[in-house]
């Protein structure tokens, strides 16, 4: 796996920045306990999907958790980022042997390949940070082929409000915004949902409390599984904090 360097935009030299000084904390994230900040439903929908053989792009890529999935299942592999720090660490971490396998310090939207070049495109945990969607939609549409297939999450305006994040400015959208938005760039909603994130504090002093008893991670398991059944509930279903979107190219 090789990573080739880029230069971002003044704009969004900032972000770029923050996450080169935080990205050793992502791949603390990735692994132990904090594992259960997300329930992985969109690694499930990506598992139902064919990957063999495909070809694939992740874009805001990170330290690597999406190239780790997908391992060399993929005929060829792109995870773009603007973060050059991110992606030296996801080299480090993942397919280091592969040959099929690169890594791309860009903007999302301006992705530097041709048209039609990828069967998969998935887009996790960037669009929070975009305040519209549609330009980088049609970006991913022109580089995927036809009836490929795009995955994406962003932050949900309906969500519980102990959901929200305040630490930092996300930027919110409601469920006919995304259908919507998804729908005139030309793509076809397949799949939509909402997913209960657990909030990192709680399983912080869950496991304090709990550690002179040795309970372990039992409760987080218990908290996992109560946030798919509000997932799956009719009153509760577009309550979660991260709209999942699979989508298909019309």
């Amino acid at each position: 796996m090789s990573v080739v360097g880029g230069t971002p935009t003044n704009t969004k030299s900032a972000m770029q920045s923050f996450y080169d000084s935080v990205a050793e904390k992502y791949v603390i994230r990735d692994e132990g306990v904090r594992r259960y900040f997300h329930n992985g439903l969109e690694l499930c929908w990506l598992s139902e999907s064919t990957v063999q053989g495909k070809r694939f792009l992740d874009v805001g890529s990170g330290v690597g958790r999406m190239a780790s999935f997908v391992g060399d299942q993929p005929s060829l592999f792109v995870g773009v980022d603007l973060s050059h720090q991110m992606l030296q660490i996801a080299k480090a971490r993942c397919c280091t042997h592969s040959e099929t396998a690169f890594l791309l310090q860009c903007d999302a939207e301006h992705l530097p390949f041709p048209v039609e070049s990828f069967d998969i495109v998935t887009c996790l945990g960037l669009f929070e940070y975009v305040a519209d969607l549609e330009p980088f939609l049609r970006e991913f549409l022109r580089v995927t082929t036809p009836q490929g297939r795009l995955l994406f999450t962003c932050h949900n305006l309906s969500a519980f409000r102990p959901l929200r994040n305040r630490s930092y400015h996300t930027v919110d959208y409601g469920v006919d915004a995304v259908r919507d938005a998804v729908q005139r760039t030309g793509y076809t909603v397949l799949r939509h949902e909402t997913t209960y994130h657990l909030n990192g504090r709680w399983i912080w002093w869950l496991n304090r409390l709990l550690q002179p008893i040795k309970a372990g991670n039992i409760p987080v398991r218990w908290a996992v599984k109560f946030n798919r059944i509000l997932q799956k509930s009719k009153l509760f279903g577009y309550r979660g904090k991260v709209h999942l979107v699979l989508a298909e190219r019309s």
